[in-house]
C-alpha cells in the first residue's frame, strides 16, 4: 500500500504540474484549488474525521475525546463543521451560470460559463486576451459591433446579508449592453432568467445573447467548504431522545452519496435517567430502521452508539472516568484504532484516489470542452468565409481595389478632357452656339434710340426691356455662364462614362463591399448637386458709354471716323489680350474704347451735315456703336468664362481628392477587418497546437492513473 501511495503521489505531482502551468483554461483554477486541498494527505498519515452536530457543546465533546485518546489522536485528525439548519438542501441549488445561447443562423452552439463568487468575468472581442480565463472571448466576425472589452460580470456581496449576487457592468462599449431589451447605464444586478444582449436590444446573427441562470446563494460560514463532506468517517452527534431533525437527515443523505468509510451517529446520553432508557432505545432503533430503509448503501457503514460525553464537555474539570464509562469509550475507540493500524494506508490511498480521479475527469472534460469550442469557432469562421480561404478574399480585394483605382484614373482623365474640350468650344468664335457669338447676337438685338433736340442728335443702344444696358448685359452673361457651368457639372456627375461621378462612386462601393459577414461603411458620398458660381459675377467692370451725341451741322470727316474706329478696335484687342492671358482687364483699355466711341460720334457730326445723309450717318454710328459694345462684352464674357471654368476645374480636382480619401478610408476598414480575420485564424492555429500538446501531456497523466 505504501507503493500505491507513492504512485498516487507521482500522479498527483504530474497533475499539479499540468494544472499550474496551463492557466489559459477556464475552470482549471478550481481544479488547482482542489489539488491544493489534497496535497496535505500525502504527509498526514492520518485518517480524517468530520464531526457535525446541532449542538456545539456535543461536537466539541467528541473532538475533545479524540484529542484526549492517544490512539485516536495518533491515527485520526478531527474537524468540527457546521450543520445546515435550513430546510433546503444547498447541494440542490443551481450554481449561477452565464449561458451563451445557441444561434443556428451563424452555427453557434450553446456554451455555459459558471460564475465564481471571487472572480470577475469579462466579455468581449479583445484578441490580445483570447486565452484569458477571466474572459468570454467572442471572435465571431458577424458580432463585429461587440467591443473588445464590452462588459463585465462581477460578484456582489452585502455586509448586511449573506446572499451572494452578481451584476453586469457595461464598460463604455460603443453600442451598449441590454438586459431584457433595455439598455443599461453602468451596472445592474442580475436576476435569474435575465436575457443579456450585446450591441443590439434583441438577439440576431449580429448580436449574441446570454442568459443568467441559477439563484443567489447564501453562505453559512466564512469557509465556503464548511458543509462539505470530505473525510473517511463522519460523526453526527445527536440528542438521544429526539428524532432526527431536517438538517440532520440532510447530512445523512449527503453522507450516503459520498465515498466514506463509515457514518457514526453518537447519541450523547449524559445526564439521562433510568426512565429515559426505553425512550432512547426506541428512538435510536427508529433512526436505525429509517437509515437502513432509505439508505441501504449505508447498511454496512452506519453505526449508532451511546456515549456519555459530559466528561469531555468544554471547561469541564478533568477527572478519571468511572470504570464502566471508561469501558464504553474503550469499546468505541478500539475498532477505529484497529482499522487504522491494519488498513490505514489502504484507506488513505483510497481517499487520495477518490479525490484525484474526479479531478482527472474534470481535466478531461475541460480539455474536451476546449476542443469542442475550438472546433465550433473554426467551423463558424470557415462558414463566415463562405468556404473560401482568407488568402482568396485578400487577393480578390487587392484585385477589386486595383480595378477601382483604374476606373478613377480613367474617369477623371476623361472628365478633364471632356471639360477642356467643352470650354474651348464655348469660347471659340467659329463653333456654333459659342458664348462670344451669343454675346454678339444679344448686342445686335439692342435697339438704337435716336433723339433730336436743339440741333443735337443723340443715338443710344437700349435693351428691349428699357433697363440699364450694363445691368442687362451682366445678367445675360451670368445666366448663360451659369447654365453652361451647370451643364458641365451635370455631365461630369451623371453622363461621363455612362453614369458619371455618381456612378463611379456607386460602382466603387459595390466593387469593394463584397467581403463575407462584413458590411463596409460607405464613404463614397455622392457629389454636390450644383456648384455655386455667384461669387464670380460680383466683379465690378467699367461701364461702357453706349450712346453718342453730335450736332446736325457738323462737317463730314470720314477719315476721322475711320481713325477713331481703329482706336476703338485697338482698345477692344487690348481687353481681349488681357482676358485671354487670364490677367485683370486694364481700366485704361476699357476707357480708351469708350472715349473712341464718343469721339467717333463727334467726327461724324462734323463731317455729315446734309439732310439726305442723316440716315446713312445714323446707320454708320449705330453699327460702330454695336461693334464697340459687342467687343467690350465679349472680353468681359471671356473673363467670366475663365472664372466659371476655374470653378468647375477646381471642383473636379476636389472630387478626385475626395474619392481618393474615401478609397483610402475604405482600404483602412478592409485592412483592419482582414487583419482581424488573420489574427483569429492565427489564434485558432495556436490554440489547436497548444490543445494538441496539452492532450498528449494529459494522456500521460491518464496512463499514470491507470
Amino acid at each position: 500500500m505504501t507503493s500505491n501511495v507513492a504512485n498516487l503521489n507521482q500522479l498527483f505531482q504530474a497533475m499539479n504540474q499540468f494544472v499550474s502551468t496551463r492557466t489559459s483554461y477556464r475552470c482549471l483554477t478550481e481544479v488547482n484549488h482542489d489539488l491544493k486541498r489534497i496535497a496535505p494527505l500525502f504527509n498526514a498519515r492520518q485518517l480524517s474525521a468530520q464531526i457535525f452536530s446541532q449542538f456545539p457543546l456535543l461536537a466539541e465533546g467528541v473532538q475533545n475525546y479524540f484529542n484526549a485518546h492517544q490512539g485516536l489522536r495518533q491515527f485520526y485528525s478531527s474537524t468540527i463543521l457546521d450543520l445546515l439548519v435550513s430546510a433546503t438542501d444547498a447541494s440542490n441549488s443551481q450554481a449561477p451560470t452565464l449561458i451563451l445561447k445557441d444561434n443556428t443562423v451563424v452555427k453557434q452552439s450553446e456554451e455555459r460559463y459558471r460564475l465564481s463568487s471571487s472572480q470577475s468575468l469579462l466579455i468581449g472581442r479583445d484578441l490580445q486576451h483570447q486565452n484569458d480565463t477571466r474572459m468570454i472571448h467572442i471572435p465571431l466576425p458577424m458580432y463585429k459591433k461587440v467591443s473588445g472589452r464590452h462588459a463585465e460580470i462581477q460578484p456582489v456581496s452585502s455586509i448586511s446579508s449573506s446572499v451572494q449576487s452578481w451584476q453586469i457592468c457595461d464598460l463604455n462599449s460603443t453600442n451598449g449592453t441590454y438586459i431584457n431589451g433595455q439598455k443599461i447605464k453602468g451596472c445592474q444586478v442580475l436576476q435569474p432568467g435575465d436575457r443579456i444582449t450585446l450591441a443590439y436590444p434583441t438577439a440576431s446573427e449580429k448580436a449574441p445573447e446570454f442568459t443568467f441562470e441559477g439563484q443567489n446563494i447564501a453562505s453559512t460560514s466564512d469557509n465556503p467548504d464548511s458543509n462539505q463532506i470530505d473525510a473517511d468517517f463522519i460523526f453526527l452527534v445527536i440528542h438521544p431522545t429526539q428524532p432526527l431533525s431536517t438538517s440532520e437527515k440532510q447530512l445523512v443523505d449527503r453522507a450516503s452519496k459520498a465515498e466514506i468509510s463509515g457514518l457514526v451517529i453518537i447519541a450523547d446520553v449524559s445526564g439521562t435517567k433510568p426512565e429515559d432508557v426505553s425512550k432512547i432505545t426506541e428512538n435510536l432503533s427508529s433512526i436505525q430502521e429509517w437509515g437502513e430503509k432509505n439508505y441501504p448503501q449505508l447498511a454496512d457503514n452506519l453505526d449508532i452508539v451511546e456515549l456519555p460525553l459530559y466528561s469531555f464537555y468544554p471547561n469541564t474539570p478533568s477527572k478519571p472516568l468511572e470504570p464502566a464509562i471508561e469501558q464504553r469509550f474503550v469499546e468505541f475507540a478500539t475498532p477505529f484504532i484497529k482499522l487504522a493500524k491494519e488498513r490505514g494506508i489502504e484507506l488513505l490511498a483510497n481517499q487520495i484516489s477518490r479525490k484525484i480521479q474526479p479531478q482527472i475527469q474534470r481535466i478531461d472534460q475541460i480539455l474536451s470542452a476546449a476542443e469542442t469550442a475550438l472546433k465550433n469557432d473554426m467551423q463558424r469562421s470557415e462558414a463566415s468565409l463562405k468556404g473560401s480561404s482568407l488568402e482568396y478574399w485578400h487577393d480578390r480585394y487587392i484585385s477589386s481595389k486595383k480595378q477601382v483605382e483604374e476606373s478613377r484614373e480613367d474617369f477623371f482623365r476623361e472628365a478633364r478632357t471632356v471639360f477642356s474640350r467643352h470650354r474651348e468650344d464655348f469660347s471659340a468664335d467659329f463653333v456654333p452656339g459659342n458664348l462670344l457669338q451669343k454675346t454678339e447676337d444679344f448686342v445686335n438685338q439692342l435697339e438704337p434710340v435716336v433723339n433730336k433736340l436743339n440741333g443735337q442728335v443723340c443715338i443710344q443702344l437700349q435693351p428691349q426691356n428699357r433697363q440699364d444696358l450694363h445691368t442687362t448685359m451682366m445678367y445675360f452673361l451670368q445666366s448663360e455662364l451659369t447654365q453652361w457651368g451647370d451643364r458641365q457639372w451635370e455631365t461630369i456627375c451623371y453622363s461621363i462614362e455612362g453614369q458619371g461621378l455618381e456612378g463611379l462612386a456607386r460602382r466603387a462601393y459595390q466593387q469593394l463591399n463584397f467581403l463575407p459577414e462584413f458590411e463596409l461603411a460607405n464613404t463614397f458620398n455622392p457629389p454636390a448637386a450644383r456648384l455655386d458660381f455667384s461669387s464670380h459675377f460680383n466683379t465690378s467692370f467699367t461701364e461702357i458709354k453706349a450712346d453718342i451725341s453730335y450736332g446736325e451741322s457738323s462737317g463730314d470727316t470720314f477719315g476721322g471716323i475711320a481713325r477713331i474706329a481703329m482706336l476703338s478696335a485697338q482698345a477692344a484687342i487690348s481687353i481681349s489680350a488681357s482676358v485671354s492671358a487670364r490677367q485683370p482687364v486694364s481700366p485704361h483699355a476699357v476707357m480708351q474704347g469708350a472715349n473712341a466711341a464718343s469721339a467717333l460720334v463727334g467726327l461724324i457730326g462734323v463731317s455729315i451735315n446734309r439732310p439726305q445723309q442723316q440716315k446713312l450717318k445714323i446707320e454708320q454710328v449705330v453699327d460702330s456703336l454695336r461693334r464697340t459694345t459687342s467687343n467690350y462684352y465679349k472680353n468681359v464674357a471671356r473673363y467670366l468664362l475663365n472664372r466659371v471654368a476655374q470653378e468647375v476645374a477646381s471642383a473636379i480636382e476636389s472630387e478626385d481628392r475626395r474619392f481618393r480619401k474615401a478609397r483610402d478610408t475604405t482600404d483602412e476598414q478592409v485592412r483592419r477587418y482582414l487583419m482581424e480575420l488573420d489574427n483569429i485564424s492565427r489564434g485558432y492555429k495556436t490554440r489547436q497546437e497548444l490543445l494538441s500538446k496539452d492532450r498528449i501531456a494529459f494522456e500521460q497523466i491518464q496512463r499514470l492513473g491507470g
